[in-house]
């Protein structure tokens, strides 16, 4: 009798089998989603960004940034810690100190960073990327991880 009732398990839990990776059920993550979104994007927990400031106007990005727990921050990066000039490209690296070197910066959209880099042979070029890949919200501080 013991050998027929798991016969009949073992052939239920095939029969399910099937329909279960045919319609798989959804798990919500959408509270851990949110926690990682908010963790490593800015651009979804600050308001007011801008750039300006150091000799050529694009050095800092300021922001009110979300605290955990409620009220905002207002948040100042200095930009020389994320970026580099790298022979008239704008590139991601840690203490790169680009604001010598580059300037007339925009910010559209409170992402988005454009600016003009000098090149070796004097010449500018115009770089833009996304500062929310690599700029995060951290307690209501803004943070380079580069």
């Amino acid at each position: 009798m013991q050998l027929t009732s798991a016969l009949q398990s073992f052939v239920a839990m095939a029969v399910m089998i099937p329909a279960v990776i045919a319609n798989p059920v959804a798990l919500d993550n959408s509270a851990v989603e949110e926690r990682s979104i908010a963790k490593r994007s800015y651009i979804l927990t600050c308001s007011g960004c801008s750039i300006g400031g150091g000799i050529s106007g694009n050095r800092y990005l300021s922001c009110d940034c979300n605290k955990p727990g409620g009220g905002t921050n207002p948040s100042t990066l200095d930009l020389d810690k994320c970026i580099v000039n790298d022979k008239g490209v704008a590139k991601w690296r840690a203490n790169g100190g680009f604001s010598a070197t580059c300037g007339n910066a925009g910010l559209s959209g409170g992402r988005y960073y454009n600016v003009y880099c000098y090149k070796p042979d004097g010449s500018q070029q115009f770089t833009w990327f996304d500062l929310d890949e690599k700029i995060h919200n951290i307690n209501g501080n803004l943070q380079c991880h580069v």
